[in-house]
């Protein structure tokens, strides 16, 4: 049994040897809109609350925090930082411009010893930061 693909195709080449390559072409480019149009009526974009949102893309974040953090070798700086995003993946991590290295960093957050909200002076608790950071959506 052919699919409609190949029937399409067959329908192509017939129009082709019939009509001629210009009106063939045309047939080909009406096909091809119509599986985008289909395409595009099926799309059912996210929704806010949809969990694949966050372990996907991670979500939009805004906060100003000051970082206790231990990076990967052990080494312990303190680091002022502007959130962008928060991802759930594997053991979370926050992507932040650092005002030390002066760039987009990436801070895993089993490895924040403390953090600051610089906008409230709240210290915030380690244990329930992921909570913390998805109240915070920008």
């Amino acid at each position: 049994m052919l699919g409609i693909g190949a029937i399409a195709v067959v329908l192509c080449l017939r129009f082709f040897e019939v009509i001629g390559t210009y009106a063939a072409g045309g047939l080909i480019a009406a096909i091809i809109a119509i599986g985008v149009l289909r395409s595009a009526a099926s799309y059912e974009p996210k929704q806010e609350g949809d969990q694949s949102l966050e372990n996907d893309e991670g979500i939009a974040v805004r906060a100003h925090l000051k970082l206790a953090y231990r990076d990967a070798d052990g080494v312990l700086s303190d680091r002022e930082v502007m959130v962008s995003r928060y991802v759930s993946d594997g053991d979370g991590y926050i992507v932040a411009f650092c005002r030390l290295r002066k760039d987009s960093r990436t801070f895993r957050l089993d490895r924040i010893i403390e953090a600051v909200d610089l906008e409230t002076g709240e210290v915030l608790p380690v244990s329930r930061m992921r909570s913390w950071l998805r109240k915070r959506r920008a």
